[in-house]
């Protein structure tokens, strides 16, 4: 009877420390889903209305797929791809996308633009990332406003503004 009782608390204490162990590899991971992908877009084209702009938007989750692409009735075909490239360098550095227009600024044009052709980057600001408990929970990109990075943080705020 004794040696199965301690057999038994040997056991329950083997699986605590395992499962401890285990816990440790683990992280719990931020992402958005696809019904605040659409409200954060709709914030967005609240404010694009607002001013009187037509965009393109685009919002990933933290693994660049898409969540959520819609362009305003009258944005320009050519503001597509650049808002996606924006959301993607969003998520992919969790850096608003002006970071590479400064990089510019600072490191000059020349570096600044090989650097943006080889990594796939726009040199124009209109990506955030999604920032949810510190982490990157997916991006959003803009194009075709006067102030794409205005309109991808309304479109942030629609959803997260504390």
């Amino acid at each position: 009877m004794m040696r199965s009782a301690i057999a038994a608390i040997l056991m329950m204490s083997v699986t605590a420390v395992t499962s401890g162990a285990a816990a440790q590899m683990i992280i719990e991971k931020k992402v958005i889903t696809a019904e605040a992908a659409r409200k954060i877009a709709e914030g967005c084209e609240a404010y694009a209305k607002g001013k009187g702009w037509h965009v393109s938007v685009w919002v990933l989750d933290e693994t660049l797929t898409p969540l959520y692409f819609y362009r305003m009735q009258g944005t320009p075909m050519f503001t597509v791809e650049p808002a996606l490239a924006k959301a993607k360098v969003a998520v992919r550095t969790g850096q608003p996308n002006e970071a590479y227009v400064r990089n510019a600024e600072t490191r000059g044009q020349f570096v600044a633009t090989v650097n943006a052709v080889a990594g796939g980057y726009v040199l124009s600001p209109g990506g955030l990332p999604i920032m949810v408990d510190g982490q990157v929970a997916g991006g959003i990109g803009i194009g075709g406003s006067t102030d794409d990075r205005a309109c991808a943080q309304a479109g942030i705020d629609a959803v997260f503004k504390k």
